[in-house]
């Protein structure tokens, strides 16, 4: 795994993938003792963006986001000699390996290998077209909580929610599970984009506010016309009918994610977690000849972005915390075995079967 201490001279071939953001180099390594397989792991150069990066892996980590795991390791003459006496899957490649990946490289990425096709291109739809209707529903809703991640942390290089562009579809990925055989979403390429002027943070955070409140609205015509059109568009343009979009189940996937992020916030994990994050890039890159080269220099307003966008989250799902008259709640809980339905997804339900329901009439009943 690339997320272990890995044998530099074991490194058999190399072969770059070319991609929107200087694309990578696939390194192959002879299998390891007891190693049926020789292990892939895919390396990129960490510059200008190395911390907001690392910061943004990290905290999709503590969000319990699926995106590729990334280590970033010293350049060090290990590494380099091992990459150096690598064979080049393609002669051409070597070209690349000098000056894309070892020229002036003080940090390396290493980054988890999803074997599977990016959301793009003839492969993803086939992989889709294999899943059953449900797993393509467990897609959306994956996807849904990959963009909440984004919007939390100003990615808008993937799928776009709250932006103005056409995002980058390049930056997801599926990955079949080879024990479950069930489908992984995860992101790539993800950054943490503060926000420095106090206007634009403040711009930012009423669109965020304005999304968090659509998605908690129990209709569908505010979401449709909304938020949810720019990404539906993309997805058609690049698709042209071959695959389509789930206004639900991502809506769904946005909802679950939003009320885990304001939990962790409402308990202090999330301040905590941030500052460990913190904590671990400076560990990680304090190396670097001067905090510009690496991006440290922004470390402060990565924390201040997130607290502020988190902060929203949380008051918005506040206002929207399921009250649950007492007489259903005891039809339910009669019905349904505890455990059985996630919170969101009965939430959901509550909402669809009853959604005048008045606060003066429930109480709350948190589980």
């Amino acid at each position: 795994s690339c997320l272990d201490d890995l044998d530099w001279s074991a490194v058999e071939s190399i072969v770059y993938i070319g991609g929107g953001s200087g694309g990578v180099m696939l390194a192959r390594f002879a299998p390891q003792a007891g190693a049926a397989h020789p292990s892939l792991c895919c390396m990129k150069p960490q510059r200008l963006d190395a911390a907001a990066e690392l910061f943004a892996s990290l905290l999709a980590d503590l969000l319990g986001v699926g995106t590729a795991r990334l280590r970033v390791v010293p350049m060090s003459q290990e590494v380099t000699d091992g990459l150096r006496k690598a064979k080049p899957a393609i002669e051409e490649h070597s070209v690349h390996l000098e000056m894309k990946v070892l020229a002036g490289t003080r940090f390396l990425g290493l980054v988890e290998f999803i074997n599977g096709p990016i959301m793009e291109g003839l492969e993803f739809v086939e992989t889709m077209r294999a899943q059953s209707t449900e797993e393509v529903g467990k897609f959306w809703e994956s996807t849904g909580k990959l963009v909440a991640f984004d919007c939390l942390i100003n990615n808008y290089d993937r799928l776009p929610m709250i932006w103005d562009n056409d995002g980058n579809l390049k930056n997801l990925m599926v990955e079949a599970d080879p024990e479950s055989s069930r489908l992984r979403v995860l992101g790539i390429d993800q950054a943490i984009r503060p926000i420095t002027s106090e206007e634009g943070l403040a711009d930012y955070c009423e669109r965020l506010r304005q999304l968090v409140r659509t998605v908690f609205d129990n209709g569908s015509e505010l979401w449709l016309e909304g938020p949810f059109k720019r990404l539906h568009s993309v997805v058609e343009a690049n698709f042209q009918g071959s695959f389509s979009t789930d206004p639900l189940r991502l809506k769904l996937g946005l909802r679950d994610a939003f009320e885990g992020f304001a939990a962790k916030y409402r308990s202090g994990q999330l301040q905590e977690g941030l500052a460990d994050c913190e904590e671990q890039v400076l560990r990680t890159l304090d190396a670097a000849d001067g905090p510009v080269r690496v991006g440290l220099a922004q470390l402060g307003s990565y924390r201040a972005l997130v607290q502020a966008t988190v902060g929203v989250v949380a008051e918005e799902v506040q206002k929207h915390q399921l009250l649950v008259p007492r007489g259903m709640l005891d039809t339910f809980q009669k019905f349904v075995p505890a455990g059985t339905l996630q919170r969101s997804a009965l939430g959901h339900m509550l909402r669809e079967v009853a959604p005048g329901i008045s606060e003066d009439e429930v109480r709350d009943r948190k589980s």
